[in-house]
């Protein structure tokens, strides 16, 4: 199942007032079933629609939101900043509160990225896109924290897409790729992840550089190589 298709499925869920992040067997019971749904009717390329037509909010179908493009933006600058404020992390990461309302937004906007390099200016889409791998970066390293697998995974496949680059991205995103990686056991994709850091150590802290390098000194990694 692609990346695209799982958030789908997971607005879907949140839309309705579910959590499918923790019931995770409910989660895959019902994944056949909306999978088949979708097949018949196929979600709209927002990418194609004429430019200007709706507003960015419209056609994400953000709930609360009817704010014109500028309005979006600006609330997802504002509240990110005041998020980033709260010093409880208990209370900045629970389920339903800003920091994971703000993370639905992020993910709307990274799922349609072409919609939202036609309607922002290049300082904002660099903004916005600090934001929104920042804040998931964030829930992440909450959640490996706190131990809680089953939201760090939907977590971790969103921040471990293909489109991420390294020359772009701050390190601390790669840092707790390969945490995270590693603690749900995604060795091949972890190792993958690595391999490519490696080569781009002159992006790396001094820390960051000696966890890649325990990592490709151990023993699953070089199996992993050899089999490349």
């Amino acid at each position: 199942m692609s990346i695209r298709s799982i958030f789908l499925l997971f607005f879907k869920f949140v839309k309705k007032g579910a959590n499918p992040l923790v019931d995770f067997k409910t989660f895959e019971a019902r994944k056949a079933a909306m999978d088949e749904e979708n097949e018949e009717q196929e979600p709209e390329d927002v990418g194609d629609l004429p430019e200007n037509s709706e507003t960015i909010a419209e056609i994400l179908n953000l709930e609360n939101f009817s704010l014109s493009d500028e309005e979006l933006y600006e609330y997802m600058a504002s509240e990110f900043g005041a998020i980033e404020k709260i010093d409880d992390e208990s209370e900045k990461y629970a389920y339903g509160g800003r920091a994971f309302e703000l993370s639905i937004v992020a993910a709307r906007m990274a799922e349609n990225w072409r919609l939202i390099t036609q309607r922002y200016s290049a300082q904002q889409i660099d903004e916005l896109r600090k934001i929104i791998i920042k804040s998931a970066t964030n829930l992440a390293d909450y959640f490996l924290k706190i131990g809680d697998k089953k939201q760090l995974a939907f977590i971790y496949e969103f921040l471990n897409d293909d489109a991420v680059s390294i020359e772009k991205d701050e390190p601390f995103l790669y840092e707790t790729l390969v945490r995270a990686g590693l603690e749900l056991q995604d060795y091949d994709s972890t190792y993958a992840l690595v391999s490519v850091i490696d080569k781009k150590s002159e992006f790396l802290s001094q820390e960051m550089a000696e966890s890649i390098a325990d990592v490709i000194k151990s023993e699953g990694y070089r199996a992993w190589l050899a089999k490349q």
